[in-house]
């Protein structure tokens, strides 16, 4: 074995030593760059947590009708599935790549689309519980009208949808029906509460009926002066309204059975020759049943292309509504005709007035004396007779005499004169030696109850009496 040279060893032990420290830097630089890494990714993890929590929650199963469950469960678990597959893409590869950028672009239409959903579903619950207030507004468009009506019942979700990320699509039946069944589409914010009815139309022209009901029964006459003058002002009436209160004014009544007389709409069929049919039974009478179905089918299909007219103000209409006004003027002059028919006989009533039921019975022998049959005396006469009562003193009636009985303290009714000039004295009292019977009758009299005799002669009121129905 040779020398070995000190220097060498020294040397080499120095690069050993060397080669021992760098080895242990660059360990230690190698677990410091683990420690980083580890948290580079903790960092990126929490954020692509943080992704995944961006997901839109649930939407609240109480604002979703059953018909939608089924299908928005499918979407939603299909959104959430692509959502968390962009998010691994995210985590693959840098903020800087296209897959990148696509990836974090289609997760906000998802979570957008989420949103509008949400907001859709919340727009036809809502829209739902206004309709069921609303009373649909008569002559509405007949797929506005459909509109309403599916919303009030929650029959909208029968024409079909679709769950997109631009919301909540609904089958549009107007141009379903138009593209001969192809399944057409709209957004289901295009689907509208209707307008509830307007009264302005039928308060305005209730105002105009009563001016003239007053102008009939304040004695008015409807010359063609007066007609021309209500004319005006129903033109101008007409002329006030909105389209929209003309347009309910127009139908009014016409979505209960379609056939209200009252509607200007019935009057403008009418004058197009439709009118709605009532319906036999088809057992019956078949030919007839489907005779009226065929009719009324026409009838309402005209109805609904009248409805979309722009031109209510028809002459049918003017032609109605002054009708009318002339009928409610004929009802206000027959009750003015009446009630001066009633003055004029009260008129002729105010020196003779006639009694009502002035006898419980009549003596046949004194009908002839009055033309008719009716009882007839002048006031001053009753006022006369009703003193003499007061004073319990005798009097002729209208067709008995009257005597009184100051020991009995009672009239005594006698049917002629005789038989009361022979009972009674000078004065007109019950003699005092006359024979009082006990069945309180004297000499052809009977005694009569104050009370009766008020009722018989009718002192305190005034009428008339047919004679041929009492005696």
């Amino acid at each position: 074995m040779g020398v070995v040279n000190p220097e060498i060893l020294y040397l080499a032990g120095s690069a050993g030593a060397r080669v021992t420290a760098r080895k242990g830097q660059a360990l230690q630089d190698f677990s410091e760059g683990m420690g980083q890494i580890a948290k580079v990714l903790t960092v990126k993890r929490a954020k692509f947590d943080a992704l995944k929590a961006e997901f839109p929650d649930g939407i609240d199963r109480k604002f979703i009708n059953e018909d939608v469950r089924e299908q928005l469960t499918s979407y939603v678990t299909s959104e959430k599935e692509a959502y968390n597959n962009n998010i691994k893409t995210m985590k693959r590869f840098p903020a800087f790549t296209k897959k990148y950028k696509n990836a974090v672009e289609e997760n906000n239409k998802i979570k957008s689309g989420m949103t509008k959903v949400n907001e859709d579903l919340m727009y036809v619950y809502n829209s739902g519980i206004e309709a069921e207030k609303i009373k649909l507004a008569d002559g509405t468009l007949p797929e506005l009208e459909d509109d309403h009506l599916d919303l009030a019942t929650g029959d909208i979700w029968d024409r079909g949808f679709q769950l997109t990320r631009e919301g909540i699509n609904i089958g549009d039946y107007a141009i379903t029906r138009e593209s001969q069944g192809e399944q057409m589409y709209k957004p289901i914010t295009d689907v509208k509460i209707g307008k509830a009815s307007s009264t302005t139309g039928s308060d305005n022209y209730n105002k105009l009926s009563a001016e003239v009901l007053k102008f009939g029964m304040d004695g008015g006459t409807m010359d063609d002066g007066m007609k021309k003058y209500y004319k005006n002002k129903l033109n101008g009436m007409l002329d006030g309204l909105s389209e929209t209160e003309l347009r309910h004014f127009y139908f009014n009544g016409m979505n209960d059975d379609n056939t209200n007389e009252s509607s200007g709409a019935y009057s403008k069929l009418l004058s197009m020759g439709y009118e709605k049919m009532e319906v036999p039974d088809e057992d019956i009478d078949p030919t007839g049943y489907q005779a009226a179905i065929a009719n009324n089918l026409e009838y309402n299909r005209q109805l609904d292309k009248l409805k979309y007219s722009t031109n209510l103000s028809t002459p049918e209409l003017k032609n109605q509504l002054m009708n009318t006004l002339f009928d409610v003027h004929t009802t206000g002059k027959n009750q003015f005709d009446t009630k001066e028919r009633k003055n004029d006989l009260k008129a002729k009533q105010r020196q003779q007035v006639t009694q009502k039921e002035f006898f419980a019975k009549v003596p046949d022998a004194l009908k002839d004396q009055y033309d008719g049959g009716e009882v007839a005396i002048g006031i001053s006469d009753i006022k006369t007779r009703k003193s003499q009562f007061d004073n319990k003193k005798s009097f002729q009636g209208q067709f008995y005499y009257y005597g009184y009985d100051p020991v009995a303290k009672r009239y005594i009714q006698f049917k002629n004169l005789e038989a009361f000039q022979a009972n009674s004295d000078q004065d007109g009292f019950l003699k005092p030696n006359a024979i009082r019977s006990p069945e309180y009758k004297v000499g052809g009299g009977n005694y009569i109850i104050d009370d009766q005799l008020l009722d018989r002669e009718r002192l305190n009121e005034t009428g008339v009496v047919d004679l041929t129905n009492v005696g």
